[in-house]
């Protein structure tokens, strides 16, 4: 029951903001819209990642608009030791469905239909975060700066989700092959950092 509440809120909280985002979209000056201004203060957010059904994959996400892009700092444990595994911001908030497919594909804001790990100088998906190395004892640690998006702004992450995958992003096409999903989490509005 806990969870289904859980669902329900994340799921209301993502709706709220893509439809005051989606509404922002579609004004001239965002300075001049009430419901714009409020979201454009939002600079910080944060993601809770979970296991998906029958692994044992989580952490905390922090994502801070910075110049360039977001700064994206994840802390993941429950991964095989030693292993990689893709790392993307997915279309939709997360739904309950036991594999996170509902998450949808990655977020391609800008309709690129191209997939790329970091770095890549052709246009790609602004989702596209590379991969989370783990250590011996199955802990990972990222740190980077992923430009094309914002947290309220343009290409908004907020409402949204990041996906850990079973397997390495080999950069391949459309997603990179990485395999299934083992872990979830929705994008939120965090505190900033003090």
């Amino acid at each position: 029951m806990e969870r289904q509440r859980h669902i329900l809120f994340a799921a209301a909280v993502s709706i709220m903001a893509a439809l005051a985002l989606t509404g922002c979209s579609q004004h001239g000056n965002m300075e001049e819209c009430g419901m714009c201004a409020s979201w454009m203060n939002v600079h910080n957010a944060t993601c809770a990642i979970q296991p998906t059904e029958g692994n044992t994959c989580k952490g905390m996400i922090s994502f801070t608009d910075v110049k360039g892009g977001v700064r994206v700092q994840a802390t993941i444990s429950g991964l095989a030791p030693n292993s990689t595994h893709g790392f993307h911001i997915h279309e939709f908030a997360y739904c309950g469905s036991a594999d996170a497919t509902c998450t949808g594909g990655h977020y391609d804001p800008e309709t690129t239909g191209h997939h790329a790990l970091p770095g890549a100088s052709e246009a790609h998906h602004a989702g596209d975060m590379g991969n989370l190395v783990a250590d011996a004892s199955g802990h990972a640690v990222y740190d980077a700066v992923i430009p094309g998006i914002s947290i309220a702004g343009q290409n908004a992450i907020i409402g949204r989700a990041v996906i850990i995958h079973a397997k390495p992003d080999d950069g391949g096409q459309p997603t990179g092959n990485a395999g299934s999903r083992i872990g979830v989490g929705d994008i939120g509005v965090a505190a900033p950092m003090k």
